[in-house]
């Protein structure tokens, strides 16, 4: 299948160094364990996994372990990016010539990649245990009046730091193979402690992370990028003025997870409530408060009356989704909670996502880190910061109902004025409209119909990522 035509420009890099600083999120709403749970999610493993990775020196090469971490839209399920994701899994293993087969000229790095996306907290019932709009037990005086306070969804800085947990954690122990986990291969330093024999980590599981995500996925993906600027920055900072005060070394930052690039589909990241779709949102549910207070409930209601296979059968025939879509969307639609967290979400979206807020370096900066194996381990090494290829790349729909062109033709824009032409951030704008029978372009779902398509575009990126390394 052929490639989408775009309209492509490139903008370019620079240097800043803003104060180094760590962005402090809010305590977390939701339990430390919560990001150990088994969210649903969708992962596709390399076919070789672990069978080219040094062990004991046997190895002519070494090899690069990379994360491709999805991060969905709303509704936040992963279900349905499995064509997507499993079409990306093919295209790599198809084509990739650092492959376990010892195709990869002498010396080059062999990569193996592996594929992840899990659902956004709140769109199934097993992540949180009290149901949304009902009181917590235990929590009186919990709002300083005497009344018991009431389980809510999960906003959108929840979100942001629901992923950023669940990317380290799967980033220092790897992805689970078949009920085994990857995990980080320990060594032994050959001291004994009462008898114990002492280990400790040889290495974070995966090297780098390529973050991808759609739709408001893309939003979280850039605070990801925002906030690991920040931890790197105030990294940097702590190795070459280490502050003198003990009493501050328990504040020191530990080294993050390796982005090495992003990759924004259809993202909704600038002004989502001047879109068409964010202005009648905007206009019905979250300006009318009836319809704010209640249409999770009459949407849910109304659902309620039909049975599943009644809903799985409008899903699939009339809205013509494909079986796992048609499955995913009826799993949505009779969850208990799915239907309030989408809405809540989405009234989120439109107050927090308005103008851009990210600083220039950020776009400009270039986090692909230089270590010493000492390094490897986390915050022990020293790090470097060096400069590389195209750090995002955006695809954009040429009429996407969330996304204002104006809002879009802006974005790239600004893009081109901050950082000129020298190559930091790539952006396409889709322009099959009209072509080879796609009268409308791709849409911004794309996962449901345009899932191939899509792949082999990002298919493109990534090669032109792993080639810089």
């Amino acid at each position: 299948m052929a490639t989408p035509a775009v309209t492509s420009i490139s903008t370019g890099s620079g240097s800043g160094t803003p104060n180094a600083k760590v962005h402090q999120p809010p305590p977390r709403r939701y339990p430390v364990a919560r990001s150990k749970s088994r969210i649903p999610c969708v992962q596709f493993l390399s076919p070789g996994r672990g069978t080219s990775i040094s062990k004991g020196g046997s190895s002519p090469r070494p090899t690069k372990r990379i994360l491709v971490y999805f991060v969905p839209g709303n509704p936040g399920l992963a279900g349905y990016y499995t064509p997507f994701l499993e079409t990306l899994r093919g295209l790599l293993d198809a084509s990739c010539p650092r492959s376990q087969s010892g195709g990869a000229g002498e010396g080059e790095a062999q990569v193996e990649f592996d594929l992840y996306a899990q659902n956004l907290l709140g769109f199934d019932d097993s992540d949180h245990q009290v149901p949304f709009g009902t009181r917590i037990p235990g929590s009186e005086n919990g709002d300083g009046n005497g009344q018991k306070q009431e389980s809510l969804p999960f906003s959108l800085e929840d979100q942001i730091c629901g992923v950023w947990d669940s990317l380290g954690e799967i980033v220092k122990s790897g992805l689970e193979d078949a009920g085994t986990a990857g995990g980080v291969e320990p060594e032994t330093n050959g001291d004994e402690d009462n008898g114990e024999r002492q280990t400790k980590p040889k290495r974070y599981y995966y090297d780098q992370v390529i973050l991808m995500g759609h739709s408001v996925g893309a939003y979280i993906g850039m605070e990801i990028f925002h906030r690991h600027h920040h931890q790197l920055l105030a990294l940097s900072h702590q190795q070459t003025d280490p502050d003198p005060d003990p009493e501050n070394h328990q504040k020191e930052v530990k080294f993050p997870f390796n982005l090495l690039a992003g990759i924004m589909l259809f993202p909704t990241i600038w002004d989502i409530a001047k879109s068409p779709n964010g202005l009648v949102f905007n206009r019905f549910i979250r300006n009318n408060a009836f319809m704010s207070n209640n249409a999770h409930k009459i949407a849910k209601w109304t659902v309620d009356w039909f049975p599943s296979w009644v809903l799985k059968s409008v899903v699939r025939n009339v809205m013509g989704f494909s079986d796992d879509g048609a499955e995913t969307t009826t799993n949505f639609l009779t969850s208990r909670d799915g239907i309030h967290q989408a809405l809540y979400l989405a009234r989120d979206e439109m107050a927090s996502i308005t103008e851009e807020k990210w600083e220039r370096e950020m776009w400009e900066a270039s986090h692909d880190l230089e270590q010493d194996e000492s390094s490897k381990v986390g915050a022990e090494g020293k790090t470097k910061l060096k400069q590389g290829g195209d750090r995002f790349f955006f695809l954009f729909g040429k009429k996407d109902h969330w996304v204002a062109d104006k809002t879009r033709d802006a974005f790239i824009e600004k893009r081109r004025q901050e950082h000129g032409d020298k190559g930091r951030v790539r952006v396409l704008v889709d322009e099959t409209g009209g072509v080879g029978g796609e009268k409308a372009g791709i849409p911004h779902a794309f996962c449901i119909h345009h899932s191939e398509v899509v792949a082999e575009k990002v298919k493109t990126w990534i090669d032109e990522v792993v080639a810089s390394l």
